[in-house]
């Protein structure tokens, strides 16, 4: 049987940094600047800016999606871990 180490006080560091990650990617400003003019150059600036809001915010979405999988992860495996000292110690 392969034996699966895990590190809580890892874990619980990755998710400490993702969590910062996660901060700093809500802290961005992402209103695009007033535009002045118009033509072809002009909309396809602003169409650059709704790509990138559109981009911090997914990026935004999948760490706090990760954050939530790894905080599930550490909480099963504590869990798991606990219920298996149970059974060899005989509780």
């Amino acid at each position: 049987m392969s034996e699966i180490n895990i590190k809580i006080s890892e874990l619980d560091a990755a998710i400490t940094n993702l969590q910062s990650l996660k901060s700093a990617c809500d802290g961005i400003n992402t209103i695009a600047p007033t535009t002045v003019g118009g033509g072809k150059t002009v909309n396809e600036i602003e169409n650059i800016a709704s790509v990138y809001k559109s981009l911090n915010t997914h990026v935004g979405d999948m760490i706090s999606n990760t954050i939530s999988f790894m905080q599930n992860i550490r909480a099963s495996f504590i869990t798991s871990d606990s219920n298996a000292a149970g059974k060899i110690g005989g509780k």
